[in-house]
Formats: C-alpha cells, structure tokens, sequence
C-alpha cells in the first residue's frame, strides 16, 4: 500500500507511553504501520461500511507527542467522550471521526468508526490488515 505525507517517529518506544497509560497492547500490524507510515495518509482512501454508508479514511493519528493530533490527545478525548468503552483511536476519517481499536479485557476486539457528530460507533473491520484492504 502506498502511503503519503508520512512524519518519521522521534522515539521507537513512543507507542509503549499510550500502552502502558491505556492498559492495552495493540496489535503488532499496527505497531509496524506505525513505525513505517506513522501520521500517513494512504493513497487509496474510500471505505464502504456495510450498512452505514461511505467514508474516507483521512490519516494515521501521529504517535509524536508534538504534533497535532497525536495518540496521547486522542486517548484523552476518547475518555472524555466516551468513558464506559474502551475506545483506543489510531486514525482519523476527513469529517472528524475516529477509527478506534475497541478492546475487552485489555484484548483487542474489532475496529469501530466513532462519528463525533452522532456520538455512534459503526464497526469497520476485525483488524487493521482487513480496514487497509477495504480501502479503495
């Protein structure tokens, strides 16, 4: 998949802060994605979520602390918005939603689109692998 306006990490440890501060681990396919493509957006980016409609995905959140959103904000906005589900954010779409691994126990469980107008949650996809490939 070809990725654009991709920002490098400052710290290859960034990731572990949020897993730590969260009580999650997320999954190694997005720790790699991250690593490669961190804040990128993809060249491929309409998604189909059955049953709800067409979006777009916008871009990988930034895991650097500096920059604008970052994973840290997220996590943080999620909490507020959202405190009975564990929502962990990791992308964004172009209106303001977010694509959020959902975890149970501290497993993760599918991705879910959080639409911030709504307050609704739309699963996207079991995993991270199965959203890239969804993307047209």
């Amino acid at each position: 998949m070809e990725w654009k306006c991709v920002r490098p990490l400052q710290e290859e440890n960034l990731l572990d802060t949020v897993e730590k501060a969260c009580a999650i681990e997320y999954p190694p396919f997005y720790r790699e994605t991250v690593r490669l493509y961190n804040a990128g957006i993809p060249v491929r980016r309409k998604l189909e979520i059955a049953g709800v409609g067409a979006f777009s995905f916008g871009r990988l959140i930034s895991a650097n602390p500096g920059d604008n959103p970052n994973i840290f904000q997220t996590a943080g906005w999620m909490e507020e918005c959202e405190p009975q589900v564990d929502l962990i954010p990791f992308a964004m779409d172009n209106y303001g939603g977010l694509f959020c691994f959902r975890y149970i126990g501290g497993e993760p469980c599918g991705i879910l689109l959080w639409d911030q107008d709504s307050g609704e949650n739309y699963y996207v996809a079991e995993t991270l692998e199965e959203l890239l490939d969804m993307l047209r």
